[in-house]
């Protein structure tokens, strides 16, 4: 979420995409050029945290690394958490005017929805009406996606969470080209 906030928090102060306004480019294009080139950082992120945690850290814990068939296969779904995790952050990317906003909304959603997911708490010990909760966050499908990739499910058994993200990234995607249209049109010449 930061970076891609910060990016458009940068050129709206800076007076880019003002001056954008004036050329004869679609700002939706602009808008989805920019988080498609997030998204391939994201991609890149997924694969050096999969490499680093599947392959270094059984290292470090002196455990056997995980095959890297295994790696691959978590390929597919990084394509789809990533898509969703940058949709999602193009919301706020789109809806925050400064620094400070980015950092709390940013860092205040990402906890939360780590704590719900998962990650933070194990899902098993969670009270019934926070898993209730968590059956509706992105973050949630994204571990779950994980894990039964970590216990050799197959991958057409992970095609719920998968539609899931897909419908949550486009609902995202909407959502955001609204609120970056509105932007877009409050921005003045100063």
């Amino acid at each position: 979420m930061l970076p891609i906030s910060l990016t458009l928090i940068n050129e709206a102060h800076s007076g880019t995409l003002i001056r954008l306004k004036t050329f004869p480019i679609s700002m939706h294009r602009y808008f989805f050029s920019k988080l498609s080139a997030f998204y391939c950082i994201s991609i890149l992120q997924f694969l050096l945290l999969t490499l680093i945690g599947l392959r270094l850290v059984p290292l470090i814990v002196d455990s056997p690394p995980i095959d890297y068939e295994q790696i691959l296969t978590l390929l597919p779904m990084g394509l789809f958490i990533c898509l969703s995790a940058v949709c999602f952050a193009a919301i706020f990317a789109a809806m925050v005017n400064s620094f400070e906003q980015a950092i709390v909304v940013g860092g205040g959603i990402n906890i939360i929805l780590a704590a719900l997911s998962g990650f933070m708490v194990p899902f098993d010990i969670m009270p019934e009406a926070l898993q209730n909760i968590a059956q509706f966050s992105p973050m949630f499908w994204s571990a779950q996606l994980i894990k039964l990739n970590m216990v050799d499910t197959p991958f057409i058994e992970s095609g719920t969470n998968i539609i899931k993200l897909c419908l949550f990234s486009v609902m995202c995607l909407a959502v955001s080209s609204l609120l970056f249209s509105r932007k877009i049109r409050e921005l003045l010449w100063n």
